[in-house]
């Protein structure tokens, strides 16, 4: 399985490491590494008891959560890596996608929502996050049709 660090700390990934892949929204597969190489600015990942192509298939598209040793154990709300995969409500409460990805723009950061099948980039600042609900993995975006232009 080839895969893309977001997070450059390469420490992450080492051979024995317990992870978990999301395959959906609500369907987490655990898994264990077994060999990592690093191919040009992605990784090849082997994980146990993975030994065929047809097994791997189940793997495909999947975003591997790896959980990140530290000290106190406490989630940096100040970076926005750590907010991939919290849900994205609106400002009723209800669901409207996920968050896919970060991007770290200087004096912009961003995130990708995935809603409805599509891809939308919010800016993190006041005007469009409500609330960054670290404990319940949720962020609420309040703004929505002023900021998609509808």
């Amino acid at each position: 399985m080839v895969c893309k660090l977001l997070n450059q700390e390469n420490d992450l990934l080492i051979p024995d490491k317990e992870v978990w892949v999301k395959l959906a929204d609500d369907e987490f597969l655990p898994a264990v590494i077994e060999k990592i190489e690093k191919f040009n600015s992605r990784h090849l990942v082997r994980f146990k008891n993975v030994k065929s192509a047809d097994d791997a298939i189940l793997f495909q598209h999947g975003d591997i959560l790896i959980e990140k040793e530290n000290d106190e154990n406490i989630l940096d709300d100040a970076d926005p890596i750590n907010y991939m995969g919290f849900e994205v409500l609106n400002e009723s409460n209800q669901i409207i996608g996920f968050v896919k990805d970060t991007f770290e723009i200087p004096g912009n950061p961003l995130l990708l929502i995935e809603m409805d099948k599509k891809e939308v980039m919010v800016p993190i600042a006041e005007e469009f996050i409500q609330l960054f609900d670290i404990e319940n993995r949720k962020i609420i975006v309040c703004q929505l049709d002023e900021l998609l232009g509808l």
